[in-house]
């Protein structure tokens, strides 16, 4: 028979292949538990990535008004330019930090 073995000398037999339904059930049972976990796993790993993405583009935009109204101080004669995109720049930090929960950044976020 398939997965039967039988030794010379010794009355060792191995068989393989039944499976009960008991059997069946904790294994496909093991087989969901193992599944969740690399799905909380991944869930996770991508949830952190997306967060530290997120944080960086904030800052990135935060030293940008913070180098715009810099040169306010200074002044220049990109005064419009430069008044227009800080308000483009807090109106997209603001709502980074009002949905801090997660999802996707809104339109503007591509500023």
């Amino acid at each position: 028979m398939p997965g039967e073995t039988k030794q010379r000398g010794k009355a060792t037999e191995t068989t393989r292949g039944i499976m009960t339904r008991r059997h069946a059930a904790r294994r496909m049972d093991l087989l969901r538990r193992e599944n969740v976990k690399r799905h909380n796993e991944f869930a996770a790993r991508t949830k952190l990535k997306m967060d530290q993405v997120r944080a960086q583009r904030v800052a990135t935009m935060q030293m940008e008004l913070d180098r715009l109204h810099e040169a306010a101080i200074r002044g220049s004669g990109l005064d419009a330019v430069r008044i227009n995109r800080m308000n483009a720049l807090k109106e997209v930090i603001g709502t980074y930090k009002q949905n801090n929960v997660g999802g996707r950044p809104t339109a503007q976020a591509a500023l």
